[in-house]
């Protein structure tokens, strides 16, 4: 039994406490907000804590270096000073050194080594990130962030929006900002609650509904980057909400504007949805 006047605290007890006054001194030093982690086990909920302090500190007073800098100057040639068949294993040995440095390089689409590798030494190298190094955390870029792959975002963006409307809900605060804010469907204007309406009303019609497949063959892209489309064939099945097993198949297209460097949905004809 605990002595009621010296009380003693469990190893739990007393790792709880120490959670405690982390989250009270991260709220007043960094003003992190409050996070519920009762669900966490003490000793993983200490580990996040001291990691986010750490993060936070290092962020606070961290300089500025290249990437270059920051992963230890290593060698390296021009591309125009290698062979082809130099390009890759460079290219390998370099990602390597920056593995060792905590600094990774992602790529979302496959593209030729000699790209990569001229991004990597004449566009990464020289740009700044934090001076920050956390045991466990890695620095990652993406490719794409710097180039834009406008193909594969209509591509991706067609197939989730096909994925949201052959469903059974429809959500406006997020699907619903794949809309343009204003878009042509059936001969007519709608915003964007009107069409989240139109189609919230064409999946309560139904007791099931999912997209089976969606293959895009075509996609054209504004040389001015302004608008875009997306067509290919979709097929859909589902259970009207009568009982009745449907299936829709059949060409689809989408089309795209850019509102604010972002691809949104400003006019759609697929197969069942009229």
């Amino acid at each position: 039994m605990k002595n009621q006047q010296d009380p003693q605290l469990s190893p739990e007890e007393e790792l709880r406490a120490e959670n405690n006054l982390l989250k009270l001194k991260l709220k007043l030093e960094y003003g992190m907000q409050e996070t519920d982690t009762s669900n966490l086990p003490p000793h993983v909920e200490n580990d996040w804590l001291k990691y986010i302090e750490a993060f936070e500190k290092q962020y606070r007073d961290a300089k500025s270096v290249t990437v270059y800098e920051f992963i230890g100057k290593p060698p390296y040639k021009a591309l125009e000073a290698l062979t082809p068949e130099q390009v890759g294993p460079e290219l390998n040995r370099l990602l390597d050194i920056m593995g060792e440095h905590d600094v990774a390089l992602d790529c979302l689409c496959k593209y030729d080594d000699a790209i990569i590798y001229k991004f990597l030494t004449e566009e990464l190298f020289p740009h700044e990130m934090d001076l920050i190094r956390i045991p466990g955390m890695t620095h990652h870029f993406i490719y794409e962030e710097f180039h834009p792959n406008h193909d594969y975002d209509l591509r991706r963006k067609s197939q989730f929006f096909l994925t949201c409307l052959y469903r059974k809900k429809w959500d406006q605060e997020i699907e619903g900002y794949e809309l343009s804010r204003e878009v042509l469907w059936s001969g007519k204007r709608h915003n964007r609650i009107s069409m989240s309406a139109i189609i919230s009303a064409f999946q309560d019609a139904h007791l099931s509904l999912r997209l089976r497949k969606f293959v895009p063959h075509d996609v054209a892209i504004d040389p001015e980057l302004r608008f875009a489309h997306v067509r290919g064939f979709v097929s859909a099945y589902g259970k009207r909400d009568d009982g009745k097993r449907v299936r829709y198949a059949g060409p689809g297209t989408i089309h795209f504007t850019r509102e604010n460097e972002y691809w949104s949905i400003s006019e759609f004809s697929v197969p069942g949805f009229s």
